[in-house]
């Protein structure tokens, strides 16, 4: 079953959740809102861990 476009998901590579993660956290600073990395890892079904390293990532971008 095809997951719907623009949502994360185990199908696709993690490098690519990795990037929209990123996209998101940007998306979400635009907006004025402040993501956790919990909060942000919770979207992708990923570990507290990973997205605080997503965030780091955006952030020494």
């Amino acid at each position: 079953m095809a997951r719907p476009e623009g949502e994360p998901g185990v199908d696709v590579p993690p490098e690519d959740d990795r990037a929209r993660a990123r996209q998101v956290y940007r998306a979400a600073l635009d907006e004025g809102q402040r993501l956790t990395g919990e909060e942000l890892a919770e979207r992708f079904g990923r570990s507290k861990r990973w997205g605080r390293d997503r965030i780091r990532e955006r952030r020494t971008a």
